[in-house]
């Protein structure tokens, strides 16, 4: 069972954090992130699948729009 998580005799999440480690450590240092656009795309795709059967594609980057214009007034 020990042999199905191991990879070359490094453990799976070590090899991970070996691979992506100054990538990991530089995410402590900057306070930066893209939560904000993934927000603003998890947004836009629940509109698009709510919005199913709009034909004209002006309307639905203009409901797009507003939408996001709701939001920034409620905030």
């Amino acid at each position: 069972m020990d042999a199905c998580f191991q990879y070359g005799g490094i453990p799976p999440r070590k090899k991970t954090f070996l691979r992506w480690k100054q990538e990991i450590l530089q995410s402590f240092m900057h306070p930066f992130n893209n939560g904000y656009i993934e927000g603003i795309n998890n947004t836009i795709k629940v509109l698009k699948r709510d919005s199913f059967g709009i034909k004209n594609f002006q309307r639905l980057k203009h409901k797009i729009l507003w939408q996001q214009e709701v939001k920034k007034a409620l905030v």
